[in-house]
Parts: structure tokens; sequence; C-alpha cells
């Protein structure tokens, strides 16, 4: 995507500060302005969104706010996990639970403000970058958007809101994207309710200066496309089967993993990466025979549905 120097996307300065908060005609406007860590969120940050945020609510010449990111490689990638890993490698704990406990905060005041919060989710939209996106009432994906909850990956559980967002989606997508930390399009976060609109990338900036002089839902409007088909949807089949049979008694977890397989020989790894992350989250060292050390599977589908049976079962106790 190509933009100017005055864009609300362009790159940011060495000097500029992590987020930077501008009013433009009716529009109140929220750059995240870390483009070489990906915009990634730090303690600051939160605070300076939410000072914006409250300063915006009792503003009657603000009728509509816009969360976007600095650079071209998209929104977000989520909290800023090096600060955090140091902060606790650090001897202070205490800094990564107000960093959660501020960003939660901001997560819910963005699900509750009473005037229109735009968001743009363009390009890289992870972690925390859902969580200053996807609870707005007017969430714009593009061509470019790859979304995802990857916080399985390391060990965590999808956070800033993300689980009751998942919970919403269509049967067994929401489980599926949880459970292998899985990046989708722009058109698939429509389909999972993530987003409400498709706008293409290069239509971004005439958007926000519309945005500036015509209410959020008049202006979207006129820039928003119908999305291309949902490529995750293309395999239903797949992601819905694990979740058919009630859980804990007689799950029926057919992973698809034979060459009639729909997603094929490619996907594969896609298919172990979900047991694989369970079954590391829920500590069955005794399974790990099932996976070779060069952390490649041998691929068996009855090892794989053991594992995934197994988990299965242990949510629902400690759920129940």
């Amino acid at each position: 995507m190509s933009i100017d120097a005055s864009s609300p996307t362009s790159s940011a300065q060495p000097t500029e500060p992590e987020v930077i908060v501008r009013r433009a005609g009716h529009l109140g406007h929220i750059v995240l302005n870390r483009p070489k860590a990906l915009n990634a969120i730090t303690p600051g940050m939160v605070d300076t969104v939410r000072a914006a945020l409250d300063e915006w609510r009792q503003d009657d010449g603000v009728r509509t706010v816009l969360v976007s990111g600095a650079g071209e490689r998209g929104l977000c990638a989520g909290g800023d996990i090096v600060n955090l890993h140091r902060t606790v490698t650090e001897g202070h704990p205490q800094d990564a639970d107000h960093f959660f406990d501020i960003e939660y905060t901001m997560n819910g005041e963005i699900a509750d403000y009473p005037k229109p919060f735009v968001a743009f989710m363009d390009g890289i939209v992870l972690g925390g970058g859902v969580g200053i996106s996807a609870h707005g009432s007017h969430r714009i994906v593009t061509e470019r958007t790859r979304l995802g909850m990857p916080e399985t990956g390391i060990g965590f559980f999808p956070d800033v809101g993300g689980s009751w967002l998942l919970a919403r989606a269509p049967a067994g997508f929401g489980t599926h994207m949880a459970l292998t930390s899985q990046h989708v399009t722009g058109a698939d976060a429509l389909a999972l309710s993530f987003a409400d609109h498709f706008v293409p990338s290069e239509s971004l900036g005439d958007l926000a200066r519309a945005l500036e002089t015509q209410e959020a839902h008049e202006a979207i409007t006129a820039v928003a496309v119908q999305a291309p088909a949902a490529p995750l949807f293309e395999h239903r089949r797949w992601i819905e089967s694990p979740v058919r049979t009630p859980w804990p008694d007689g799950v029926a977890l057919d992973l698809h993993l034979k060459s009639s397989d729909p997603w094929g020989e490619d996907d594969r790894p896609v298919a172990w990466r979900l047991a694989g992350n369970v079954a590391e989250v829920y500590e069955y060292p005794g399974d790990q025979h099932l996976f070779t050390e060069q952390g490649h599977p041998d691929f068996d589908p009855a090892a794989t549905e053991l594992v995934l049976a197994r988990t299965l079962a242990t949510l629902e106790r400690v759920s129940g």
C-alpha cells in the first residue's frame, strides 16, 4: 500500500511518540506509532489511549474515534512481550500485572464506548491488536488483514476479550482458532464476526478524511466493498467435526489426516499444531512420544485424537 507523508498510516519518525493523538474536524484519531515493533502495545501506550478516549467521551466536538497503525505492516502485533518478559525476569512481576490490568480495562472501555469507534484492521492484527480493535463498533478489514489470537502458541490463553469473541464465532471455528493460533484473512474475520466491513487498503486514507466531516456509517458505506470468499470456511467440515460430540465422553475428533482429507498434505502441520499446543499447555508428558524431537510429527491420527480428547475432557472438568 502506497501512502504519503500526510496519510494517517504513514511511517513514524524516530522522535515521534509511541501514540499520536490528533483531532481533525469531528474525528478523534489515535495512531499506534511503533512501526519497527509492529506497533506492539506498551503500558504507556495504553495510558495515552485511555486518556484520549476519556477526553473525547465528554467532547461534543468529537463524533467519531478512529484507531490505526503507523507503518506498512499492520495495526498491531499485540502486547510488547519483550518488555513484559524483561519486567518479570528482572524481578518486577507486578509491572506485568499492572499492564494486563490497564490493557483489559481499555478493551472494556472500547466495547462500551458511547461514540462510533472505527478500527482500521489492516495488515497484522494479533492478540492485543485484536483487543484494541475488534471490540469497536465499526471494524474495518482489508485484503491485507492477517488476524489471529496467537496466545496458545506461547502457553497463554486468548486474552484481551478474545475468548468472548471466539465463543461467538460459528460452531467450531472459535475453538479451532484458539487452539491452533491460526492467522486468518480479512474475509475470514468478517465471517467469524471479528469485523464488520471490508474496505480496500488503498481506500483507507480517503475513509479517514471522510470521517472528519461525515458520520461513520455514511463514510464507511461509501467505500466498503463485497468481501471475497472466506478461505477458512472452505474447510468447514474439517473444523466443525471435532465439536459435534458432547464433551467429555465419546469425543469424536476426526482430524482427517489421510490423503483423502480436503486440507491435504500441505495443511497437516495445522492439525499437528493444534494437538501439539494443547498437549504442551496441559502438560501431558506421557504423550511426548507422539511427536518427533525435531518438532515435526509422525502423523498418527489415533495419537493426536487421544491428546485432544484428554485436553477437552480436562477443559470440561475445570469449567464444570
